[in-house]
Parts: C-alpha cells; sequence; structure tokens
C-alpha cells in the first residue's frame, strides 16, 4: 500500500473520530418539545471538582459497566469514559458553548453530546439555577436526597444521592420517559 493512502486513512479516522458542534436541543420525553441546555457560564461558575465514577448503565435489558473521569472548571467540563476494551469517548464542554467530542476507535459508540450534558448538569447543577431554566410547565425538585424533575405532574427522571453534598455521593439517576438507568458510584 502506497504512503498516500494510509495518510489519507488516519486524516479520515481523526476528523470522524473528533466532532466540534454547538449543544441541541434534548428531547425528555417525545411527547414535549426539546429543552436547551443551561448556558455553560451558570453551569461552570460554581466550585471546580474532579471525580472518578464506576458506571452501571441499564438500557433494553442490557447492562455495561465502563468507567469514567468527569471534571469541572470555570473554562470547561471534561468527561473521560472507558471500559475494558479501551476509550469509549472524550467529551468537552467550553464556557463559549463548545462540545468537542472524540470518539474512541473501538467499540464505535453512538451518544448525542447533548443528552450526557443535560443528564450531567441535572445531576450536579445548583438547584436554583435548574429551577430558573426549567420552567411551568417544567418542575424540579428536591426533598432530601431525591431530585425530580416532572412535566405537567408526569415524573420525567429521578435522581437519588447518598449523600446530600452529590460531589460526595453515589448516585441512581432513572429516565422514567427513555427507558435507562445508571448508578454512578464514586471511586476514590
Amino acid at each position: 500500500m502506497n504512503l498516500k493512502f494510509w495518510v489519507g486513512l488516519s486524516c479520515f479516522l481523526f476528523i470522524t473520530a473528533c466532532t466540534s458542534l454547538k449543544p441541541t436541543p434534548v428531547y425528555l420525553t417525545q411527547e414535549t418539545n426539546p429543552v436547551d441546555l443551561i448556558q455553560p457560564e451558570v453551569f461552570l461558575n460554581k466550585t471546580p471538582f474532579l471525580m472518578i465514577h464506576h458506571i452501571t448503565t441499564h438500557y433494553q435489558n442490557q447492562v455495561h459497566e465502563v468507567d469514567g473521569i468527569l471534571e469541572r472548571t470555570p473554562e470547561q467540563l471534561r468527561m473521560i469514559m472507558t471500559s475494558p476494551m479501551g476509550r469509549l469517548f472524550t467529551l468537552n464542554w467550553t464556557l463559549d458553548n463548545q462540545i468537542i467530542f472524540k470518539k474512541g476507535l473501538l467499540p464505535p459508540v453512538q451518544i448525542n453530546p447533548s443528552y450526557l450534558l443535560m443528564d450531567i448538569t441535572l445531576i450536579y447543577g445548583d438547584l436554583a439555577d435548574l429551577q430558573n431554566h426549567f420552567k411551568e410547565p417544567w418542575k424540579l425538585t428536591q426533598k432530601g436526597l431525591k431530585r425530580t424533575l416532572t412535566y405537567r405532574h408526569q415524573p420525567i427522571l429521578d435522581i437519588t444521592y447518598s449523600q446530600k453534598d452529590p460531589f460526595k455521593s453515589d448516585i441512581s439517576f432513572i429516565s422514567h420517559s427513555h427507558g435507562y438507568s445508571y448508578e454512578l458510584t464514586r471511586q476514590p
């Protein structure tokens, strides 16, 4: 094979593995209009953190386990997801509202990064900021260790924390409308 072929293939793999885009609205239910993400400066301009999680996902009678690193700085949110087979993807959400999504080479991951960012902001976002973002007929409440998002009084998702501080907590996330759930177990 000639060098031009390998250079072309390498460029193609790099371009398809790395995408920079603006966040898209998220359909939290199939019956409602999409919801925009909270503005990054509202989410990022809070206490920085770095966490390592073991994540167990449940969707369509399948269970998958992955590991993840989540870091928030005033400039960006960064997520790295790995499995025993290698890196699944890297996701950066920048202060200028850009998403940089880099897929791992194996296995191929079909994920809309905006949906991941919506879940993360709902889990770790400031309750008052999120309540300002979700206007009627949406309602976000938190009672004790449970945060619930409803639409016209119908539960859309539940987030349950093992401790009062979400950044020190194991977390259970259930999307009633999309039929998936996951547990985030903090790693020391």
